[in-house]
């Protein structure tokens, strides 16, 4: 187990990431050097500008940052020196790590913004389409593409002619959620279909009735029904009874009236949270006021939307509706718009990227990179189709069937590549996938392969071509070392030292202490004499509370009454509200609180004093850690030469 409790040095260098220069521009200031090694001006403002922005805390000058700093190269270096960046563990994790890092660093940047752009003026609009769906294999033969296409286009001629669009849709969509909606998608927006088919949405009028539109599903027929302004998002919370599709008439019955109460009891002012506790069943929402989460257009029931989007102010609820789920009532909490593109880039990126329209952006790139590379294609496909048998498609084909093929396909980059290597690449990625012709799957894995040898080329080169790239993979690059030679220093050397760690408790017991505390009574009077008496008693007598309050009542009952006694630590109610009273006292001192009839009654103040070591193993642990740390860091600045240039440090901001 590593302990997370660690120094200020490490959490603000791992944090803030850290060294991330790897090519210096000649113009950029040497900083420091250690042992003659340049540090850069330009590396340290990169980190330090991190820190300002995303400290949580206060933040340092320059001046107090470039300690930190220093003692984090100091331990990088001296991670190399112990040759920590040779070891197999550490290539491979670095190795992990690039291969999820430089993903979107090989696609076309220029593309992709566009893309996310395009989707964000997609978002202010949802259109209310009706679709059939004909479905054809993506992968199917010429044919088979034709006989789909004709029956859109007769559908289509259906509909034209003035047969109703969803007595056509129920009868010839393959679209499964017809039965549902007969055809009927109700208002959708950006992200939600094929992208081939939102690219026609959005550019059709309302009104139009599409040609068979071809997706990797088959053909669509679409109708623009409406246009609308996008309605933002809602978050909401629900009153749900829920009934099965086969509900009986009683069941129904039931529902009806347990929602009907809940309404009732709505309108006459009670709790809409407690009357989710009391009537909702809806599991998911039930434990949480049920809310919902935030609700946008053409991701929930038709109904439920129509009823929740009606809401105009906050607090406002719907009367008792139904949908295929069951009965609700409906409550706004918040609206929100759209919110602006730079808010949102980043969750569009994200988007895009795991969308089929990254497929633009990655055909353009391969495009590009061809030119790059001097790509030259002499195909040779034709032999594939022979050697080539439908055991691939059960993961069973052996590129001994392609022995007798080896001519060369394409150059890239001078390097060229042969029958035989697109032969190993089918026989290493075959899987067992859908029956497709022969031809189609070639050529379809061709393309792959050529993207794949070009893509792996690009990267090859990306930390020379992408300064952003570089920059991040030197954070991984120091980031490893770094958490590695801690382990070994101070993490693992520290938890595996037990008696470096009691010897650790024993040397700085003071900062192990108890909380200061006291012994106190506290009691309420119900009159001046009763006061007087009380003062007298308690600063001449040695009795207990108990015997204070006996004495005091005996002439005359309830004259006096002890409400507490007992030790208290300075995290406790009564001594946090009489904190400042109390710290000023002396044992056997009183406290009056004359507007409540009360006094306090100090009967001992104990000191903080050294807790068992047992009790306070982990902190010690902790400190330990820091302890040797700090001793580290010293007799590392010892054994490297450093020399900080003063002016360039004069000149960051």
């Amino acid at each position: 187990m590593k302990y997370t409790i660690i120094s200020t040095f490490f959490v603000i260098i791992f944090l803030f990431f850290c060294n991330t220069i790897l090519v210096q521009s000649q113009s950029d200031k040497v900083l420091l050097t250690i042992n003659g090694d340049p540090i850069y001006k330009r590396e340290f403002e990169r980190l330090y500008n991190k820190h300002i922005e995303e400290s949580l805390n206060e933040t340092k000058s320059p001046k107090e940052f470039l300690e930190l700093f220093i003692d984090l190269k100091l331990k990088v270096k001296e991670a190399k020196a112990l040759r920590f960046d040779t070891t197999t563990q550490f290539l491979h994790e670095l190795n992990n790590y690039r291969k999820q890092l430089v993903i979107p660093y090989l696609f076309d940047k220029k593309e992709k913004t566009r893309l996310a752009k395009e989707a964000y003026e997609r978002l202010k609009t949802e259109i209310h389409i009706k679709l059939i769906l004909v479905r054809v294999d993506t992968y199917a033969s010429a044919a088979d593409s034709l006989i789909a296409y004709r029956k859109a286009m007769n559908i289509r001629r259906n509909i034209m002619s003035g047969v109703d669009f969803e007595t056509v849709a129920r009868r010839t969509s393959d679209d499964p959620s017809v039965s549902k909606n007969g055809g009927d998608w109700w208002y959708v927006s950006v992200f939600r279909l094929p992208y081939t088919l939102e690219n026609y949405i959005y550019q059709a009028e309302k009104g139009t009735l599409s040609m068979p539109i071809r997706t990797e599903n088959g053909y669509y027929i679409v109708r623009i029904m409406d246009k609308r302004p996008a309605r933002g998002e809602l978050k909401v919370a629900h009153i749900m009874i829920s009934l099965p599709s086969n509900a009986d008439s009683l069941q129904q019955y039931q529902a009806k009236q347990r929602i009907d109460t809940a309404y009732t009891k709505l309108r006459l002012g009670e709790s809409f949270e407690e009357l989710v506790k009391q009537y909702s069943n809806d599991k998911s929402t039930c434990e949480n006021k049920g809310e919902l989460p935030w609700l946008r257009t053409g991701y929930s029931a038709r109904e439920f939307e129509k009823q929740a989007f009606a809401l105009k102010n906050k607090g406002d609820f719907t009367k008792v509706f139904r949908t295929s789920w069951g009965w609700h009532i409906v409550r706004l909490i918040d609206r929100k718009a759209i919110y602006p593109y730079e808010n949102i880039k980043q969750k569009l990126y994200s988007l895009v990227e795991n969308d089929s329209r990254i497929l633009i952006s990655k055909h353009k790139t391969v495009n590009k990179l061809k030119k790059t590379y001097n790509y030259e294609d002499y195909r040779k496909l034709t032999e594939f189709y022979f050697v080539v048998d439908t055991t691939i498609f059960d993961g069973k084909w052996n590129i001994e069937k392609a022995n007798d093929i080896d001519e060369v396909m394409f150059l890239l980059a001078g390097k060229s590549y042969t029958q035989q290597d697109f032969a190993a690449f089918l026989e290493q990625n075959q899987i067992r996938s859908r029956r497709m012709p022969i031809d189609i799957f070639v050529n379809q894995k061709y393309r792959n392969f050529v993207s794949e040898r070009i893509l792996a080329e690009e990267e090859r080169h990306i930390e020379t071509k992408n300064e952003e790239f570089r920059y991040l993979m030197q954070e991984f690059y120091d980031g490893i070392l770094l958490f590695a030679i801690v382990d070994q220093q101070i993490w693992s050397k520290a938890e595996n030292d037990s008696v470096g760690q009691y010897n650790h408790y024993k040397s700085f017991s003071d900062r192990f202490l108890n909380i200061p505390s006291y012994e106190l009574a506290v009691f309420s009077y119900s009159d001046e004499t009763a006061l007087k008496e009380l003062r007298k008693i308690l600063k001449k007598k040695n009795l207990s509370p108990k015997e204070v309050e006996a004495k005091i009542n005996k002439k005359k009952p309830n004259r006096c009454k002890l409400i507490e006694d007992g030790v208290f630590d300075t995290n406790s109610d009564l001594v946090q509200k009489n904190l400042t009273n109390i710290k000023k006292t002396q044992k056997k001192e009183i406290i009056e609180l004359k507007t409540d009839k009360k006094l306090i009654f100090v009967a001992n103040i104990f000191s903080p004093s050294p807790l068992p070591y047992q009790e306070v193993k982990w902190l010690v642990l902790a400190d330990y850690q820091v302890e040797l740390e700090r001793k580290w860091n010293m007799k590392l600045r010892k054994k490297y030469d450093i020399k900080i240039n003063k002016s360039v440090l004069s000149e960051i901001k």
